[in-house]
């Protein structure tokens, strides 16, 4: 019994030692050589000082050799304009002898494009060796972005809110308030909603806007916009309506267009949910609030 004990330890140290071995195997890639664009879509912003953005090359198998490729515009399937929406660094690009990728420059021109264009880049890669194309990975598309800079004073003063949740509790009074905001001291990237849903009742909103291509909103979770008498017509618990983000959409806003689309929850605490809203707010010149002030919406 004691010499099929040791027996059963040596095969299973055996067997443990070859599935680490292969565990610790390097993987390599052995299936056809293909060279393609890495996406089929990128979004390229383009900012005020004209950078440059990457649209990268990538390759299965790397050679032994340079490999110079042509960067075709189809201009049938563009809107943007060479010259004059955007520059390209060069139209060939080298993937260099041994390594897997290489990338061709696009620089869009800020002044040209206007905040609400949707331009975009069709491009196709092309060569005059024999090269194996993949099915897809050919042909991608750049879109240019334009992304104007962040000021937070261009979402202070007055703005326009409109949502879903004065229409849904407020059916008979205007979707539409003209609302006062401000600066919160202290809090580089947040204002303060003056009377945000009624009278009487503020909501403090951040800016984040870290990442230019999706900048992020968010309410300060808990603030109240109004009482359950005034929307539900009755009383529950503490006579408070809060909000809070809608976590699974983020909130967004627009630095070229001094807009904010907020997706936010309010709720009734220890009692439950209304619902899931979606809120837009608009900032506007004093003379168009002037206008509203005057002769409405």
């Amino acid at each position: 019994m004691k010499h099929l004990s040791y027996i059963f330890i040596a095969v299973a140290w055996i067997f443990f030692t070859l599935l680490t071995a292969c565990n610790n195997e390097e993987q390599t890639y052995d299936g056809p050589s293909y060279v393609m664009f890495s996406d089929s879509l990128n979004v390229c912003p383009v900012f005020q000082d004209n950078n440059a953005y990457k649209v990268t090359l990538s390759a299965t198998r790397s050679a032994s050799y340079d490999r110079r490729f042509g960067i075709e515009v189809l201009q049938s399937k563009s809107n943007a304009i060479e010259g004059y929406h955007y520059t390209m660094q060069s139209n060939t690009v080298t993937i260099p002898a041994g390594q897997l990728a290489a990338s061709v420059e696009v620089c869009g021109i800020y002044e040209n494009i206007q905040d609400d264009d949707s331009l975009n880049i069709r491009m196709r890669i092309v060569s005059l060796d024999d090269v194996e194309w993949s099915y897809y990975g050919i042909e991608t598309n750049v879109r240019l972005k334009k992304v104007c800079p962040f000021v937070i004073d261009n979402f202070t003063r007055y703005a326009v809110v409109k949502s879903s949740f004065l229409t849904n509790y407020k059916p008979y009074a205007p979707s539409q308030r003209l609302i006062m905001t401000e600066r919160v001291e202290g809090e580089p990237n947040s204002v303060m909603l003056r009377n945000f849903m009624t009278d009487g009742y503020d909501v403090r909103l951040t800016l984040d806007n870290s990442d230019p291509l999706n900048p992020v909103a968010s309410l300060r979770t808990g603030d109240i916009i109004g009482t359950t008498q005034e929307f539900l017509g009755a009383l529950y618990n503490d006579n408070v309506l809060r909000v809070t983000d809608y976590v699974p959409v983020p909130s967004t806003f627009s630095t070229s267009l001094n807009t904010v689309t907020l997706y936010t929850v309010v709720y009734v605490k220890d009692v439950g949910n209304l619902g899931a809203f979606t809120t837009t707010i608009r900032w506007v010149s004093d003379a168009e609030a002037e206008d509203i002030l005057k002769n409405g919406f």
